[in-house]
């Protein structure tokens, strides 16, 4: 988790993901197993959402179709369950993945951390209040802000409003 103050980037650990210091997270949640298992039961229908893929630090980003929750049983039967497969949205750049129709962009990270969980230690560093804090998002895994925040916009088109009800924001 990264944070600004006064133009200072600061970092700290927002998760319980366990690995050595000397690994970056992406490097423990490969070493781990999941992108493989993923890769291995969705072939076909997910691949690494290159070119943005590369040189990630923290989350692995992927692109295809697939049902997140199920993805995320498979995790935790699998003995992952310290991490998650998130869905960022509609993606146009398709890959290899042209005939699966619509095309969602992914990110497997641990399950304590989303963008809800920043926004709160932020908050808390900042000693800043929900009534003073706002937040903008254009994808389903952003809805979870509203909750933490006085004032939650959602932007773009590629979010089907079917989507936002089952997020019950």
């Amino acid at each position: 988790l990264s944070y600004y103050i006064n133009g200072r980037e600061e970092r700290c650990r927002g998760y319980d993901f366990d690995h050595p210091s000397t690994q970056t997270l992406y490097e423990a949640i490969e070493r781990c197993g999941a992108p493989e298992l993923l890769l291995s039961a969705y072939k076909g229908r997910l691949e690494y959402h290159t070119p943005w893929s590369s040189g990630r630090e923290y989350t692995h980003l992927f692109r295809g179709r697939l049902d997140v929750a199920v993805a995320n049983v498979l995790l935790e039967n699998k003995g992952l369950s310290g991490l998650k497969l998130t869905d960022n949205g509609i993606v146009n750049t398709k890959g290899s993945l042209e005939n699966l129709g619509e095309v969602h962009a992914y990110h497997l990270l641990p399950t304590e951390v989303s963008k809800a969980s920043a926004i709160s230690y932020d908050r808390r560093k900042r000693g800043l209040a929900a009534e003073n804090v706002i937040a903008i998002g254009d994808s389903i895994t952003d809805a979870g802000m509203a909750a933490v925040v006085n004032c939650f916009f959602m932007v773009g088109d590629n979010i089907k409003s079917d989507d936002l009800k089952a997020e019950r924001i």
